[in-house]
Order: C-alpha cells, then structure tokens, then sequence
C-alpha cells in the first residue's frame, strides 16, 4: 500500500545548499491527476492553434464570417485569452484607384457574437486595377468570464465597396493561423 503525507504546506529550509527551495529528484514525477494544480496569475496554463488555407473573399462593407476560427475552454473564470491571427490579404481594386479592408476578432459563445477589435489589414490608394497583398497580424487580450466553450473567429469588411473592389484572405495556398493561450489571472 501506498503512503500519504497530509500537510498543509511544504515548506523548503531557510538554509543550505538550495534554501527555501523544495526539490523534486530527476526521475521523480509529481502526479496532479486526481487534483488540481493553482499556478500564479500570468502562466500559460494552455495552447490551442488552428490553420486553414482555403482561399476566402469579400465585396461586402459588413462584417462577415470566415473559417479562420478556435475554440478553447478556459479552466477558470479568472483566466486571460490571449489570440493572436496571422493572415495572408490581398485587396483588388478594379476600376478604382483605392481598396480598405477590415479584418476584427470576434468571440463567440454559443450563438452570441461579439467584437473585440478590429484594424486594416489591407489599404492601397495606388493605380487602378491594382492587386495589393500582405500578410496582416491581429492580437488581443480576452477576460471572457467563462468556463464554457469560447470561440474567436476572424470576420472581414470593406471599407468602401462597389467599383469592383474586393478582398481575399488564406489566398494562394498560405494558410492563415490563429493561436489562444490560456492565460491564469
């Protein structure tokens, strides 16, 4: 049979070679399965990361879906989500001589949508016909007060539509990807 030690704290020696440091042995393994693990605000306590390259496009001035999108399940109320996209754009711009385009991280839980920012991910007021490309970051820090299924998706828009302007994501077989961290607060 195994033993058990009860203690409500370790606590290392306040001298020595290591002090105030408890050590584990190598080859030594702390098994946390049937318990739980507190780290302190500021941890990663998990990763999740999601790429699609299927090429998406645009020609509208709202907001809509693309299939760039993770979900991750905080541990803890208290926790931090950190999500970061990076995405291949390019812009077209027809019989204009001028394209803006949108890209905005929203969260979603359950059918509920909402944005958490947004920024220009492709601009050009060059020569008309003009293809513009690039690829565009997005990052943000998430309080999403939740212990269920958290969603963040990329949603694209033009600013100004019409004269055959559009825009395209994940285009030319350059997957786009989006990381969320679980952070500990």
């Amino acid at each position: 049979m195994a033993s058990i030690l009860s203690v409500e704290q370790l606590k290392g020696l306040s001298s020595g070679d290591t002090p105030n440091t408890i050590t584990l042995p190598t080859g030594q393994t702390l098994d946390f399965s049937a318990g739980t693990l507190t780290m302190p605000a500021g941890h990663v306590l998990q990763v999740v990361s999601f790429s699609y390259g299927t090429e998406e496009q645009t020609t509208s001035g709202s907001f809509s879906d693309t299939s760039l999108v993770a979900s991750i399940t905080p541990s803890s109320t208290s926790s931090k989500v950190y999500i970061g996209m990076t995405v291949p754009v390019k812009g077209f711009c027809g019989s204009s001589n001028n394209i803006q385009g949108y890209g905005a991280i929203y969260r979603e839980v359950g059918a509920t949508q909402t944005a958490l920012m947004e920024a220009i991910i492709v601009r050009s007021d060059g020569t008309t016909g003009i293809a513009v490309g690039s690829s565009s970051a997005l990052s943000f820090l998430d309080s999403p007060s939740t212990t269920s299924a958290v969603s963040y998706r990329l949603r694209i828009a033009l600013a100004t539509t019409g004269s055959s302007r559009n825009m395209s994501v994940h285009f030319a077989n350059t997957d786009s990807v989006v990381t969320l961290m679980e952070i500990a607060g």
